[in-house]
């Protein structure tokens, strides 16, 4: 699911898998939940936006 992640931001931002990765971690410090909970949360909001 974090691999999934971060191809999903790889994708919007255009940027390297280190950064990506940077991104989630970052993200899940800030919320205070962990790194696979931020990804399925990512993948998943996507995954909606998709289907609309």
């Amino acid at each position: 699911m974090v691999d999934q992640a971060v191809g999903v931001i790889m994708t919007q931002r255009g940027c390297p898998p280190a950064e990506a990765l940077d991104v989630l971690r970052t993200a899940a410090s800030s919320l205070d939940i962990p790194l696979r909970e931020v990804a399925e949360r990512l993948v998943r909001t996507v995954s909606r936006e998709r289907d609309n």
